[in-house]
């Protein structure tokens, strides 16, 4: 009897300590495990080697492509959440040194070495982009771009807030709605709130929802909280004739008794747009630049359009994905963050791959010459024709290297970038179409024309590296005089009153 009892101790501490969090396990002095698709919470304290902390992160990552078949997994998912502290900022040098380059390739990395895979073609499949020396960082995977992402996320600490708002762990809360359950974006990777997506009521839904349910029709979760998911909502429908009359709400022409079009989410006649109580007429003009954008009115109107991309839904929710992720990051990082509604002041418009066909160069004369022209008439050829105040373009890629995103001048309409190098560059692009030119920083790589625009030129000489419109690796936020700019001209009609 004793015996047995010791070996039944036996097989229970194997059991428990096979879940229990331990240094033996190869989680290094710096990291807090904070949210993972399996695993336990583990609690370290103190500060790491960046070496070290660089090593974990590259097996996780690793392992992260191999559980979504070395990029096969059309799905994204973020596979963990990690809460580190380092002596300074990681880079992805820092990762890529650490990296088996058979299992998780990455050949286009400033300062890196070598590192690429017989097993595939495309030997960019990591992008790291840790700002700050204390950070949450999420490993994730993306099934648009068949890559991993490592990513800082989110605030650090109450400054990054207005007034009404507190940075609860990750972002910015109204501090008299924080719930306690789900209390911030982090927790919408955790076990505790995933239970609840798509839950109408539930904190997953007041903090974690997206603005549709296009793209993401075959996943069984209500995204848009609206009480519909997939296939039975409007969004995921096939658009079929409706005989809808001006004023009615709809999602393509097709549903608008002909000659109205369906513009901004109800039909109109031609020339005319929904403001969202009546169908009015917009200011425009047919010159050569495609026409000036409407009169400015309650919102700043960003067209979205698809480059390159193929005519299917999918395609479109690849491309909408990417843009979504922009507009994202331009909103916490422009002067529209300092506004409590300033989501409502951006109005994002898509223009439907299916509806823009044209193909222009991935390269540089692409980019800087033909994208442009196709872009600007796909818009022409929409019903956001005159709803536009910039246009950002985005050429479906599965690289990010070279001449990734190009304007035609500052000011300019249109500016357009690789779709596969995430939410940075186009924000990049906009600064130009904003009239923001580049920025020196010490130790980051200077382009040509850097410090020429008198608006941002100061940011030259504040020796900071973390300016969007630098060429330095841990950009995540305009800078003092570009930040200014955008506020006090650029933006200003947009966040009056903020």
């Amino acid at each position: 009897m004793i015996a047995a009892a010791l070996a039944l101790v036996a097989f229970l501490f194997m059991i428990v300590s096979s879940y229990w969090p331990s240094s033996e396990k190869g989680v290094p002095r710096g990291v807090e495990v904070v949210g993972k698709v399996a695993g336990a919470n583990i609690s370290k304290a103190g500060g790491a080697d960046v070496n070290e902390v660089s090593r974990y992160l590259a097996e996780n990552a690793a392992d992260c492509f191999r559980k979504n078949r070395y990029g096969l997994e059309p799905k994204s998912q973020s596979c963990a959440i990690y809460n580190i502290k380092t002596p300074e900022a990681i880079t992805e040098e820092n990762v890529t040194a650490n990296l088996k380059c058979e299992d998780l390739p990455n050949n286009d990395c400033i300062g890196c070495g070598k590192c690429v895979s017989t097993r595939t073609a495309e030997q960019d499949k990591l992008f790291v982009n840790i700002t700050r020396k204390e950070s949450l960082v999420n490993i994730r995977y993306d099934g648009g771009e068949r890559k991993i992402f490592i990513e800082s996320f989110g605030c650090v600490d109450n400054l990054d807030c207005d007034d009404s708002s507190a940075c609860t762990r990750d972002a910015c809360l109204d501090k008299g709605t924080i719930d306690s359950k789900c209390e911030n974006m982090l927790d919408c990777s955790l076990p505790a709130c995933t239970n609840e997506e798509g839950k109408q009521g539930s904190s997953w839904c007041s903090l974690c929802k997206l603005p549709s349910e296009k793209g993401r029709c075959d996943d069984g979760i209500d995204n848009d909280c609206d009480g519909t998911s997939d296939i039975n909502d409007t969004e995921c429908k096939p658009c079929l004739p409706a005989n809808k009359t001006e004023g009615e709400s709809c999602n393509c022409d097709l549903e608008c008794t002909s000659p109205l079009a369906c513009a901004n989410g109800a039909c109109c006649p031609k020339d005319k747009v929904w403001n969202g109580t009546e169908c009015v007429t917009s200011v425009s003009s047919g010159n050569d630049s495609g026409g000036q954008p409407r009169d400015p009115a309650q919102a700043f109107d960003i067209v979205f359009v698809p480059l390159n991309y193929g005519a299917t839904d999918a395609e479109f929710g690849r491309f909408k994905a990417s843009s979504d992720a922009m507009l994202a990051f331009f909103l916490r990082t422009s002067p529209f963050k300092d506004c409590a509604d300033g989501k409502d002041r951006v109005v994002a418009h898509y223009i439907q791959p299916k509806d823009c066909q044209t193909r222009c160069g991935n390269d540089v004369n692409g980019l800087c010459r033909t994208c442009h022209t196709a872009a600007m008439g796909c818009v022409r050829n929409s019903q956001f024709a005159n709803t536009w105040d910039k246009i950002v373009a985005l050429t479906n890629t599965a690289f990010c290297s070279g001449v990734v995103g190009c304007v035609q001048d500052y000011g300019a309409p249109t500016g357009v970038s690789f779709s596969a190098c995430g939410p940075l560059t186009p924000t990049h692009e906009l600064g130009h179409q904003l009239a923001l030119g580049h920025v020196r920083a010490p130790g980051c790589r200077n382009p040509a024309d850097a410090c020429e625009q008198p608006n941002n030129a100061a940011d030259c000489n504040s020796g900071l590296t973390t300016c969007i419109m630098s060429y330095c690796r841990n950009r995540d936020r305009f800078c003092p005089a570009g930040y200014n700019h955008l506020k006090t001209n650029a933006l200003a009609t947009w966040v009056q009153g903020c």
